[in-house]
């Protein structure tokens, strides 16, 4: 059984809706999904100046929804070397590089959270509870420009123990209406040249 071929009208169609369902995917995100998110792996190599020989690892969820200006945070460690002082977004300056500078705390987690340091027992695992805060725009330009990491610091390791460099992501929701649309001129194009 062989297909029947689609007639100039219905390709026309098919091009347009593909151009359309493309364009809602891009503008949904907006509307109903986070802009951009990161998943952020925190261990002692990544620690600046030295790194620090620790068990300890951790792991940041990060979403951004610029309709609310709202940037969610989930933040979990396990296997630190003693209980947590502090957790911390911070920024290097402008230029600097997030893999080898310091920089100064643009949000205290830990504060935002509600705990107060030190969290007793918090050495083996701990999760702090989710928070929203609605960060500056100087914050965002460092979060988009990837100058952001985030830092957990420990009695033993008070500068920090484990540490992760936010690197954002698209949602997936909007690179999927990214490619039909980019589809869907393609199609366009190779119609023409037809």
């Amino acid at each position: 059984m062989s297909a029947t071929p689609l007639s100039d009208c219905e390709v026309a169609m098919s091009r347009r809706s593909l151009i359309l369902l493309g364009a809602l995917l891009l503008v949904a995100p907006g509307l109903t999904k986070a802009d951009w998110n990161s998943l952020t792996p925190l261990s002692g190599a990544s620690i600046r100046p030295d790194a620090v020989a620790t068990a300890g690892t951790g792991t940041l969820k990060l979403t951004y929804d610029s309709l609310q200006n709202a940037l969610t945070l989930e933040l979990s460690s396990q296997s630190l070397s003693s209980d947590i002082l502090l957790a911390t977004i911070n920024a290097v300056a402008p230029g600097g590089n997030q893999r080898f500078d310091n920089g100064p705390v643009v949000i205290n987690i830990a504060a935002a959270s509600g705990e107060i340091p030190p969290i007793l027992g918090s050495a083996a695992s701990f999760t702090f509870p989710t928070v929203t805060v609605n960060p500056s725009a100087s914050v965002l330009q460092a979060l988009q420009e990837q100058r952001a990491y985030v830092i957990i610091g420990t009695q033993g390791n008070p500068n920090g123990e484990i540490r992760g460099n936010i690197i954002p992501e698209p949602s997936s929701m909007a690179l999927t209406g990214l490619g039909i649309v980019a589809m869907g001129w393609y199609l366009r194009a190779r119609r023409r040249v037809s």
